[in-house]
């Protein structure tokens, strides 16, 4: 009885038979060109330099006291 359920899908979506308010947010298209705070590399890159300066200014009061 369960065939159905858990057979793998065979064919794509077709959105003519989706709701779209069903879907919520998640499913809307994203934009071309996100504005510049919400890319992720900006993050990656920001977490990273304040990681090195954390890094540095350990360093830095362990060999100054």
């Amino acid at each position: 009885p369960w065939d159905f359920r858990s057979a793998p899908r065979r064919a794509k979506a077709n959105p003519a038979f989706v709701d779209p308010h069903q879907l919520g947010a998640l499913h809307t298209p994203a934009p071309q060109n996100p504005s510049w705070w919400r890319r992720p590399r900006v993050w990656i890159a920001a977490g990273a330099v304040l990681a090195f300066l954390a890094v540095l200014s350990v360093i830095a009061a362990l060999i100054h006291g």
